[in-house]
């Protein structure tokens, strides 16, 4: 959600109106609330968001109907022409740009979001995981809830359900879930609006002037990204999670410290944890898993990032990105195999796993950030043998970074930024619920010390909308 005043209002009304109703109603003040906001975000993304709402919703009811009859063999059918039509649509939306005939479509905003939610539904009912959810009120919510809508996370549609069945027994006079809501929300806008904002300004001049750049600087460039993207959305997860728990509904944790993984595996578990559990469940598991081999093991693994690159995006940028997951993935699976490593718990190899964990990650992210595989490539080779590109590092740091006394506090967000996971790590929970742990004046000191960042340091106001979130693109 932006940070604006349309962003204001809208809360703060469907917040009032929520509570004000009778219990029976919230959740159709939910689906109204979240299809008005839609609709001011994209016109036509509502349109696709219905008409798939409503398709994928009847194939559920007919695989379940045909289930209950023992006709597996038309359930099946049924399965397969509604995960052609969900497949065949996000790939022809996401690739289209390629195809002159189509090159003005764009996806719709969250298509690739709740497309893997309708997988993931259908599939669970033909697996007999999951009953059909009979009412469209509940499924059409399940499938639009505007804090999750735009960049996720993918939710599970027995877990949000249940929720929003319990709706009428949320109250709003709950000190300990509005205290973390707020503490979500606060800790969600200073990762975006100060932090992740404030780099984005840094990045884009590296990325754009590589070439007029110094080797430190493009190495301070991939660490800037790193640390911008997880920011902006984690940022973005925060603020879903805050504002769903405003209304009793718990989302899925989708950044856990990842970069504090002490390998690639953890590092995907702790980064994107709904997309990682989404893509483990619905297409690692089912290929086979670890169950058959090392080697097949190893084709699974770089099959999943490879299409995990694709539905990021359709450059071969991304495909590289995917791929060099799936070499480090590969790599740490014949390593753990061998040695059992993750059985090895000394601070030593604890930090060397870290460092290198950390570094692998950083070096993928240029791809990923790059406008295209050609520049990814020049912007790497120049990382290493660009020198100081004929002058001194105070003069580029001059020269990119003209305002010095926000770039000199920048760096201190960051390492509060650091301090923030380290924290989080080592209690294993989110940093706002940590909060509720310390006394009162402690937790309003840092909802203060918060809010004072963000109002004078953070990006926001007129130009500043929703698309400015990164994951919005994919």
């Amino acid at each position: 959600m932006a940070f604006s005043l349309y962003t204001a209002v809208f809360l703060s009304i469907v917040i009032a109106v929520f509570f004000m109703v009778r219990k029976e109603a919230r959740p159709l003040v939910l689906l109204l609330s979240s299809i008005s906001y839609i609709y001011h975000l994209n016109e036509r993304a509502v349109v696709v968001l219905l008409v798939t709402t409503a398709i994928v919703y009847a194939f559920g009811l007919l695989i379940q109907f045909f289930k209950d009859k023992n006709r597996n063999r038309v359930a099946g059918a049924c399965l397969f022409a509604c995960l052609f039509l969900l497949v065949f649509s996000l790939s022809f939306l996401k690739f289209s740009s390629r195809i002159p005939r189509f090159s003005n479509l764009i996806i719709p905003i969250g298509f690739s979001y709740y497309a893997f939610q309708a997988i993931g539904y259908i599939v669970d009912i033909y697996n007999g995981k999951i009953r059909a959810e009979k009412n469209i009120m509940f499924f059409a919510l399940y499938m639009s809830f505007f804090p999750k809508f735009v960049s996720g996370p993918i939710e599970r549609e027995e877990d949000f359900v249940a929720q929003v069945k319990e709706l009428k027994s949320v109250r709003f006079l709950d000190e300990q879930r509005m205290s973390e809501a707020f503490g979500y929300i606060l800790y969600g806008y200073f990762l975006k609006l100060v932090v992740a904002d404030n780099l984005g300004a840094l990045v884009t001049k590296l990325f754009n002037g590589y070439r007029d750049s110094g080797s430190l600087w493009l190495m301070l460039g991939s660490l800037s990204y790193t640390m911008q993207i997880y920011c902006d959305f984690a940022g973005y997860s925060a603020l879903a999670v805050g504002v769903s728990r405003i209304f009793g509904i718990n989302l899925v944790q989708n950044f856990t410290a990842p970069y504090l993984a002490v390998n690639i595996s953890d590092f995907w578990r702790r980064w994107h944890r709904s997309l990682s559990m989404w893509l483990r469940d619905y297409v690692y598991i089912p290929l086979g898993g670890n169950r058959r081999g090392v080697l097949r093991q190893c084709i699974n693994v770089s099959i999943v990032f490879i299409l995990c690159g694709i539905w990021h995006g359709n450059g071969l940028n991304f495909l590289v990105w995917g791929m060099l997951h799936g070499i480090y993935s590969v790599i740490d699976v014949l390593i753990r195999r061998k040695k059992n490593s993750d059985k090895d718990k000394s601070i030593l190899s604890v930090v060397k796993g870290r460092i290198i964990t950390f570094c692998c990650v950083s070096f993928a992210w240029i791809f990923f950030g790059a406008s295209g595989l050609k520049t990814a490539i020049e912007y790497c080779i120049a990382m290493f043998t660009a020198g100081n590109a004929g002058t001194t590092f105070i003069a580029q740091y001059n020269e990119l970074c003209k305002e010095t006394a926000r770039t000199n506090f920048l760096l201190v967000f960051i390492l509060i930024v650091i301090l923030m996971d380290v924290i989080s790590y080592k209690k294993n929970k989110p940093f706002p619920v940590v909060l509720q742990d310390y006394a009162c004046g402690v937790r309003y000191l840092i909802y203060y010390l918060i809010i004072i960042a963000i109002i004078v340091f953070g990006l926001y106001g007129p130009g500043y909308s929703a698309s400015n979130f990164m994951y919005m693109n994919f």
